[in-house]
C-alpha cells in the first residue's frame, strides 16, 4: 500500500496509510459464515476489525538506510471505523492480551512459503508495481527467537494484526519499506583524500605504479565525503581492452577501469575509467635543496632537486638523471660560492614519464634550518598531507603557530636557536595562487592547501648564511557532510525528509523553518559554514529568488556549503486556500442555517461568504472569484440558467485570473430564490427585513393586530 498525507496540506511527520480491506471482498468474517446472515456487528473482537480503519505510523519514510541497526515502519495506532484509535505493539508471543493490535516485520522473499499461520484466518497481500501479490517471506526475529526490527539490507512488509481468542485476524494489506544502502551513482574518483582532485599524474615514487598502491592511492567520494576501503567498498583495477585484472604494475598512457562495489552502508556498483598522466612539472611545486656545499659546475636532477609535489623518494620508473635535462638560467652566474643558483629543470624529449618544465633555485648556505610542521596538524600517510577533519567535535585544525624552524647559529652547531620570525609562511591554495589568510594563523576552510616556509637570511652576529624552504601540503576536509544524512530540515518543530506543506496564510511561512547541519558529532553554523537560499519555482522550471515564502506555489529550499563542499535541496509547497463550503450571503437568513433570496424580477448578483471544514468562515478578499454560470434544478435535473425567476439554484464558482492564494473552483450552496416576504407588506430584500424577520422568530412582534401585514 502507498502511504499519503492528507491534512490539508500541512507537513507532518505521521502518515496515515488508509486500510484496504475491502480489496479482499471474498474473506467473510467467521461470525457471518456461522449465522448464515453474512451481517456483522463491528465489535472490538470481530474478526475483520483490523481491516476497519486506517494505520497511524511515526514516519512517512518508507526508505530507510543501513546503519546496524534494527529500524523500519512503526504503527503507532489503528484508528477503526467506529473513529477509536487503538495502540499497536510489536508482537511478543509471551505477552498476548485478548482483543489488542500487534505488528511485526516480515522479509518479503517469493521463494518463500505464505506468510499464514495455521490460526490465521486472513491471507496478506502487498502492493508489487500497483499489483496486489501474496505476501511471501520469512519473519523477523532476533537469535532467540523474538520478534524484532530488521536490520539487513532488503524489502520489508509491517503485518498488522488483532489477537482475537487465540486467533490472529491480519490486516488484509501489509504496507512495505525498504532498508537500503547509499547509492554509489552520485560517487566519484579521486586522489587520496582530495576531493577536488579527480586526475591522477604520475609522482616519481618508487614503487608507485604497483597495483596496490593504486589500489590505496585510488579515493571514493560521494558529494565531499571520502568513502573508507574495506569499510564501504572494495575495488578492482582492470585493463579496459583486455578486461583482465592488473596484477603488477600500471603503465602511463593505458586506461584502465577501476570498479568499486558497496559494502555495509553503501550498494551497488560502479566504474571509472582513468588513466595515469605524466609528472607535469610545469603544475608542480618544486623545491631545490639547500646544503652546506655548491651544486657543482653540471649539477644533475638529482642533486638539485628535493621535492616535487611534496615527494622526495625519486626512484620510480623515467626518473633517472639521464631523463631530464638541466640549465643554469645564467650562465655566468656559477661562482661556487655561497648564495642561490638557480636552474631550468625538463623532460628529455620523448620522455614517457615527465612532461614540462620548472625553475629550481638550489641554495648554498652555512646552515640549514630545520622546519618542522610536526605540532601544525595531523599527518596521514594515507593522504601524504596533513588531514583536518572538521566533521569531528573538536578537530585538530592546522595552526601556524606551532610551526618550528630551528637553526644551529654557533659554528660549532651545539646550541640550537629559535628562528621562526625570520621564516617567511606562504599559504598557496589547489591551483598554487597565494591565499590571504587575513591575520589568521589556522586552515579552517574546505580545501587543499600548501605551506611553503622559507629561510633566508644572514645572521646579524654570526653572519652565517642561514637557509632552507619546506613546504606541507593540507587537506580541509568535512568528511561526512551528506544531503542525504547529515543536511536536516524542520517545518513547525517536525523534520522534512525532502518535502514539505503547508497553506497559504499571509505570513512568512519561512519563520517555521530551521535548519542543521552535521559533520559527524559537530554542528556546523548557519550563515559561517553553509547559507540557506529560497527560490520559488515557475511551472516552466525557472526560478526566481525570495526573501520570503509566503504567496501560494512551489519553492525550492538550497542549503549550501561554504566551508564544505555541497548542497542539499528541499521542496516546499504553499497550497492556495481551499474552502470546503460556498454559502450565497442571503437576503433572509432562516433560523435552520438557510435562507432565501428575494424574487425582484431582475436577474441577482449575489456574493458569497466562504468557510473551512469546521465551519469557520474565511476572510476572502473581493474580487477572488467570479460566477461562471447558475443552473435551476427541476423535477431532479438542473439546467442552465440567470438567476432571476424562482427556483433552486447552483452557483459554479471560478477562482479570478490572476489570483494564487485562493482555489475557489467550487459548486456552492444550493440557493433558493423566494417571493416568499417576511409580512404582506415588508419585501424580503430590503435593508430592514433581516432585523424584522429575526424579532418575529424570536417573538418580540407579530402582525397588525395578529394578521399578515407588519402595520
Amino acid at each position: 500500500m502507498t502511504a499519503c498525507t492528507n491534512n490539508g496540506g500541512k507537513a507532518r511527520r505521521v502518515v496515515t496509510a488508509a486500510l484496504v480491506g475491502v480489496l479482499s471482498v471474498g474473506a467473510v468474517p467467521a461470525i457471518a459464515l456461522a449465522t448464515g446472515t453474512g451481517d456483522v456487528s463491528l465489535l472490538a473482537t470481530d474478526a475483520n476489525y483490523a481491516d476497519s480503519g486506517s494505520v497511524q505510523y511515526e514516519s512517512a519514510s518508507a526508505t530507510f538506510y543501513w546503519n546496524g541497526k534494527g529500524q523500519g515502519r512503526v504503527p503507532e495506532t489503528v484508528t477503526t471505523d467506529d473513529n477509536q484509535p487503538h495502540d499497536v505493539s510489536l508482537r511478543n508471543d509471551a505477552n498476548l492480551k485478548n482483543g489488542e493490535f500487534y505488528y511485526y516485520y516480515v522479509k518479503i522473499d517469493s521463494s518463500k512459503g505464505a506468510v499464514n499461520d495455521p490460526s490465521e484466518r486472513t491471507a496478506v497481500q502487498y502492493l508489487e508495481n500497483g499489483k496486489l501479490t501474496q505476501l511471501r517471506g520469512t519473519n523477523v526475529k532476533d537469535a532467540d527467537g523474538n520478534f524484532v526490527a530488521p536490520s539487513a539490507k532488503g524489502d520489508y512488509a509491517v503485518v498488522i494484526g488483532q489477537y482475537v481468542d487465540g486467533k490472529w485476524n491480519l490486516r488484509d494489506v501489509a504496507d512495505t519499506f525498504s532498508i537500503v544502502g547509499f547509492s554509489l551513482d552520485g560517487a566519484k574518483l579521486v586522489d587520496g583524500k582530495d576531493v577536488a582532485d579527480t586526475t591522477f599524474n604520475y609522482t616519481g615514487e618508487a614503487g608507485s605504479l604497483a597495483v596496490s598502491e593504486w589500489e590505496n592511492r585510488l579515493g571514493v567520494a560521494v558529494g565531499n565525503h571520502v568513502l573508507t576501503k574495506g569499510d564501504d567498498y572494495t575495488i578492482k583495477i582492470k585493463e579496459k581492452n583486455s578486461g583482465t585484472l592488473v596484477a603488477g604494475d600500471l603503465d602511463l598512457g593505458v586506461t584502465y577501469v577501476a570498479t568499486i562495489e558497496g559494502q555495509n552502508k553503501y550498494e551497488g556498483t560502479k566504474s571509472f575509467d582513468f588513466t595515469i598522466g605524466k609528472l607535469n612539472l610545469s603544475d608542480a611545486i618544486v623545491i631545490g635543496r639547500t646544503e652546506t656545499f655548491a651544486p657543482g659546475a653540471n649539477a644533475s636532477f638529482s642533486d638539485l632537486v628535493y621535492s616535487i609535489n611534496g615527494v622526495s623518494s625519486f626512484g620510480g620508473t623515467g626518473m633517472a638523471d639521464a631523463q631530464f635535462d638541466v640549465d643554469l638560467v645564467d650562465e655566468g652566474a656559477y661562482t661556487g660560492t655561497q648564495g642561490k643558483y638557480t636552474y631550468s629543470i625538463s623532460a628529455v624529449p620523448g620522455s614517457k614519464y615527465v612532461e614540462g618544465t620548472a625553475t629550481v633555485t638550489y641554495t648554498y648556505a652555512d646552515v640549514i634550518a630545520d622546519v618542522d610542521f610536526t605540532g601544525c596538524g595531523t599527518w596521514d600517510s594515507s593522504a601524504d598531507a596533513y588531514v583536518v577533519d572538521q566533521s569531528s567535535e573538536n578537530p585538530t585544525l592546522f595552526d601556524l603557530t606551532h610551526l618550528k624552524v630551528m637553526a644551529d647559529l654557533d659554528v660549532d652547531g651545539t646550541n640550537e636557536s629559535n628562528i621562526r620570525d625570520r621564516a617567511k609562511v606562504t599559504v598557496y591554495d589547489a591551483d598554487h595562487k597565494p591565499v590571504d589568510m587575513a591575520g589568521k594563523t589556522q586552515i579552517t576552510d574546505f580545501g587543499t592547501y600548501y605551506v611553503e616556509v622559507m629561510v633566508d637570511y644572514k645572521d646579524e652576529v654570526t653572519g652565517r648564511y642561514v637557509a632552507n624552504t619546506k613546504v606541507a601540503k593540507v587537506v580541509v576536509m568535512y568528511d561526512g557532510v551528506t544531503a542525504a544524512t547529515d543536511v536536516f530540515m524542520t517545518y513547525r518543530g517536525e523534520n522534512v525528509e525532502s518535502r514539505a506543506e503547508d497553506t497559504y496564510d499571509g505570513t512568512d511561512l519561512s519563520k517555521n523553518m530551521a535548519f542543521t547541519v552535521k559533520a559527524g558529532d559537530k554542528t556546523l553554523a548557519q550563515g559561517t559554514d553553509y547559507e540557506v537560499t529560497f527560490e520559488k519555482q515557475a511551472d516552466d522550471g525557472t526560478r526566481t529568488a525570495v526573501e520570503e515564502i509566503v504567496d501560494a506555489g512551489t519553492y525550492i529550499i538550497t542549503v549550501q556549503g561554504k566551508t564544505y563542499d555541497g548542497k542539499a535541496e528541499f521542496t516546499f509547497v504553499v497550497s492556495p486556500v481551499k474552502p470546503a463550503e460556498a454559502k450565497v450571503v442571503w437576503d433572509v437568513a432562516t433560523a435552520d442555517g438557510g435562507g432565501y433570496l428575494a424574487y425582484t424580477g431582475d436577474v441577482l448578483t449575489p456574493s458569497f461568504r466562504f468557510f473551512d471544514a469546521k465551519g469557520n468562515e474565511i476572510d476572502v478578499p473581493e474580487g477572488s472569484y467570479v460566477v461562471d454560470k447558475y443552473e435551476i434544478e427541476s423535477d431532479g435535473d438542473w439546467s442552465e440558467a440567470e438567476l432571476k425567476e424562482v427556483g433552486t439554484y447552483r452557483a459554479y464558482l471560478e477562482t479570478a485570473e490572476g489570483v494564487e492564494n485562493y482555489d475557489l473552483d467550487m459548486v456552492a450552496d444550493n440557493i433558493v430564490v423566494s417571493e416568499k416576504k417576511i409580512f404582506l407588506d415588508v419585501p424580503a430584500n430590503e435593508w430592514y427585513s433581516q432585523g424584522v424577520y429575526d424579532a418575529v422568530k424570536l417573538g418580540y412582534m407579530n402582525g397588525d393586530g395578529g394578521g399578515k401585514t407588519f402595520g
